[in-house]
């Protein structure tokens, strides 16, 4: 049963919620599940989820994340409500999304339950690390699977811890003139048949270095286009990548399995739809040459949220550059996903799920 007197903190008093960032601030409780598939995948079953002090993992240098790179993971945002309340924004979707990640590199797959339960959890013991609901910010939640057994030779591990951390977030970009993209052509994101559609550390570390470059360049993000050389445009390193055109909201399609399928990308589409009666092609391929002539563009993602774009320009063609002429769906798109998230708008149903002292009862 709930700890007596359990409830849901205030946010803390010591903390600058004002000049909050895209940052990492330690909280104080992790929240953590195990599986165990030595004997096979048949009945083994991940534990109950339970929190533990906020303290460093420990791994064999030999485990199997460490060495191989079986990890995977996924971001979601918690917000406060002017009432009080907190909840998780899309919650289910990361889940099923984590499934699939988890089904391409065999990592036994963490049922529903568990991991809205675990993320819940870490959510409640450091709810006190929940911006306030003036604040704009949110608490960002960073469930991670690891391979954790110590073994040699490439196969998958026997044996997985999830992880669930927090920390307090405010916005990852803070350029109301809109961003500065580069668009890379010298380096491909991911292939097809590939896992680009995975959220896996090992699809990460490898943009650093384009990312790198086009900061020292005066740029603010990466665009990436097709492996294959056809001019088709996917996504920034964490970003999914939207382009208006002709009155046409337009975003890549997931097809191909080469883009993440992004749960705000999803959500945009939705809020286009439904709410501004735009039509929205996210079916078809995007190529370059229709970016060519947007009248504007922006990229959605947990961390950048609705980042609108100023200008694109190519790292060896100066004549590529494309300048947008306004910025306003972006900024009208992020106005009603952030009220839909902080409760100032009704939510489509099952849009928000609400943290309560009794996600920290046993799973039954």
């Amino acid at each position: 049963m709930v700890q007596e007197g359990l409830y849901l903190e205030s946010p803390r008093e010591d903390l600058d919620w004002s000049s909050l960032r895209f940052s990492y601030t330690k909280c104080p409780s992790l929240v953590i599940s195990d599986i165990d598939i030595s004997d096979g995948a048949d009945g083994a079953q991940w534990s109950a989820p339970r929190a533990i002090p906020h303290d460093p993992l420990k791994l064999e240098p030999s485990a199997g994340a460490l060495n191989y790179g079986q990890t995977i993971f996924e971001g979601i945002k918690a917000f406060r409500h002017d009432d009080g309340s907190i909840h998780m924004f899309r919650i289910d979707e990361n889940a099923k999304r984590l499934q699939r990640s988890a089904e391409r590199i065999l990592i036994p797959q963490v049922p529903e339950e568990i991991f809205v339960r675990a993320v819940k959890m870490c959510c409640v013991w450091n709810s006190s690390y929940v911006p306030p609901y003036d604040s704009g910010g949110a608490l960002y939640l960073r469930p991670l699977v690891v391979a954790t057994e110590p073994y040699l030779g490439v196969r998958s591990s026997k044996v997985f811890r999830l992880v669930v951390y927090a920390t307090p977030v405010g916005p990852f970009f803070s350029k109301p003139e809109g961003l500065a993209v580069r668009l890379v052509t010298g380096f491909h994101r991911s292939y097809p048949n590939g896992v680009g559609s995975t959220k896996m550390g090992g699809n990460y570390a490898p943009c650093m270095q384009s990312m790198a470059e086009a900061r020292q360049s005066g740029y603010d993000l990466v665009l990436y286009l097709d492996a294959k050389g056809r001019g088709l445009v996917e996504e920034s390193t964490a970003a999914n990548f939207f382009a208006l055109v002709d009155g046409v909201l337009r975003t890549p399609s997931t097809h191909r399995k080469t883009i993440l399928d992004g749960i705000t990308c999803d959500s945009i589409c939705y809020i286009a739809r439904h709410v501004l009666g735009m039509k929205v092609v996210d079916d078809e391929d995007l190529p370059v040459e229709l970016v060519r002539t947007a009248e504007q563009a922006f990229f959605t993602g947990t961390a950048v949220i609705v980042s609108p774009v100023k200008r694109i320009g190519h790292e060896a063609d100066s004549e590529m550059a494309v300048i947008c002429k306004s910025l306003d769906l972006a900024q009208e798109l992020k106005v009603i996903l952030t009220d839909i998230q902080f409760g100032r708008r009704e939510a489509p149903e099952g849009w928000l799920t609400q943290v309560t002292p009794s996600d920290l009862e046993p799973l039954t």
